[in-house]
């Protein structure tokens, strides 16, 4: 019998695997897209089977052209490879595909698989066991929210990269501590997006003297850095040129953009007070997080997901979103396990309308969304705080977990 589930779970698997990739196939061949891959895929064909660096105006020309027939327009992204080229080796098995759509779906399918993982990893580091019911809203939030599709359809490596940083604080939790530095190091990418959350952890490992991480993060960085500078001498420095012209192309909406559209003569007094603002909590936060333990870690580490657009980054509409999966996670699962039928009601209601208003402002093009749903992140994680960093010690918390167990 058991060797009969095993049979039957790895047809399912192998079934929903080969479905996903046909209905990934036929919507990459219907719907132009995956902008954020196909640089990183050219880039890295180019450096595999041309020798060119994968920085250069080639590189940039070729995926223009497979994007839009031509070369980009002033007002249009040149797409440039952005990453290091660590990174970008790992791309190699889909650069030795040559057609394009059937590389970005397969991309898909992996970003999909990654997405599945993120969503229980967060969900363990929650030390969280939902029910098979409450599983359904979850995966129906996570992946069929606004902000995972868009990072579907636009092929968006940063769904990996929030894998890997979450669960670097899964490692953590474990004692795996050089694994936890190797997933940090992999992690430098999206500065606008995640350097903050990797800076805090980094902060965190160095006081809470956790020195294998710090030494699996900086060996790995030793390592990957040396091999690629010996494959490509000087990559540094056109890796650094590409970096910067994609900032200087940046198109995104930034608190101070924003801010200065509205209140032309105090706007960018008052992003700067805000960015400060933010600055002091999350370094407040940091203070009291050193030391603690991995509850009080990813608590502190969703905060500072949520809080970073706050800084005055530009970081794409769809990125900063994406972002807020993790904490959402961590402010469901202490609503159901605290407070039980009550607690899932809740959830299920906020992060209904939260789903509902992310495709409404889609629909309506409202980049500055992230205006009013960090804001209402933050308060959920504050109302939150006091169970999510601790575990239940309270007399009344112990029982009330009790009968719901038993209620099960």
């Amino acid at each position: 019998m058991t060797k009969f589930r095993v049979v039957l779970l790895a047809v399912l698997i192998l079934a929903l695997t080969g479905g996903l990739f046909i209905a990934d196939l036929t919507y990459a061949r219907r719907a132009p897209g995956g902008g954020a891959f196909l640089p990183l895929w050219q880039g890295t064909r180019n450096f595999l089977f041309q020798g060119v660096t994968p920085y250069g105006e080639l590189t940039a020309l070729n995926a223009q052209t497979l994007l839009y027939g031509r070369a980009a327009r002033s007002t249009e992204n040149s797409l440039r490879a952005d990453q290091p080229l660590y990174l970008l080796l790992l791309y190699s098995p889909l650069a030795a595909i040559r057609d394009f759509t059937l590389a970005r779906a397969l991309w898909m399918l992996a970003l999909e698989a990654t997405l599945a993982a993120l969503l229980f990893v967060s969900v363990n580091l929650a030390d969280w066991h939902p029910r098979p019911l409450v599983w359904l809203p979850l995966i129906i939030f996570a992946i069929l929210g606004y902000p995972s599709l868009m990072a579907l359809h636009t092929a968006s490596p940063l769904v990996a990269v929030t894998l890997w940083l979450v669960s670097a604080v899964w490692a953590i939790s474990r004692r795996a501590d050089e694994l936890a530095g190797l997933l940090l190091a992999f992690t430098l990418v999206y500065i606008e997006s995640l350097l903050p959350a990797t800076l805090f952890l980094l902060a965190w490992v160095f006081f809470s003297a956790r020195r294998r991480v710090l030494a699996g993060f900086g060996m790995t960085l030793v390592l990957a850095f040396s091999v690629t500078q010996l494959l490509a001498p000087g990559w540094i420095a056109d890796f650094a040129s590409a970096a910067f012209k994609n900032w200087q192309f940046n198109a995104a909406i930034s608190t101070f953009a924003l801010f200065e559209k509205w209140f032309p003569a105090i706007g960018a007094r008052l992003a700067w007070g805000l960015t400060l603002v933010v600055l002091l909590m999350l370094g407040l936060e940091t203070t009291l997080a050193l030391r603690r333990d991995s509850r009080w870690l990813f608590w502190t580490l969703s905060l500072t997901l949520v809080a970073t657009p706050l800084l005055g980054f530009p970081v794409p509409a769809a990125e900063r979103l994406f972002l807020l999966l993790p904490p959402a996670l961590l402010i469901a699962s202490v609503m159901e396990q605290r407070w039980g039928a009550w607690g899932r009601i809740a959830a299920l209601s906020v992060f209904s309308l939260i789903f509902a208003l992310l495709w409404m402002q889609s629909f309506f093009n409202f980049h500055w969304a992230f205006l009013w749903i960090a804001p209402l992140m933050l308060v959920l994680l504050y109302w939150v705080r006091w169970w999510a960093a601790r575990p239940a010690r309270l007399w009344a918390d112990q029982l009330s977990a009790l009968d719901e167990h038993d209620s099960r």
